[in-house]
């Protein structure tokens, strides 16, 4: 049997012709990928979706789908969890259960 092979490009839900809400794990919205065209060139702007009166950030510009979803899922998950360095005295030994 094949193995499922998940890409982050499938967070990305088409909502209109050339935009895309990227989609969290929870079904919650997290950003936008608009199209954008400048005469000829063709490129994708990513931005925070709005939450609690918080204006919508730009989290820049790029030239590809991929790249641009790339880069909204890679600010959606540095925006989870704990920041900074690891708690002191932890260690990937210490945290198995029942092993001291």
């Amino acid at each position: 049997m094949a193995a499922t092979i998940w890409h982050l490009i499938l967070n990305a839900v088409e909502t209109s012709v050339g935009t895309w809400t990227m989609i969290g794990p929870l079904e919650q919205p997290y950003a936008l990928v608009k199209t954008l065209r400048r005469g000829t060139e063709l490129g994708y702007r990513v931005t925070t979706i709005e939450e609690a009166g918080d204006m919508p950030r730009v989290l820049g510009y790029y030239r590809t789908l991929v790249a641009s979803t790339k880069a909204a899922h890679q600010w959606f998950t540095s925006t989870r969890g704990p920041s900074g360095r690891p708690h002191a005295g932890w260690s990937p030994s210490s945290s198995r259960s029942g092993e001291q």
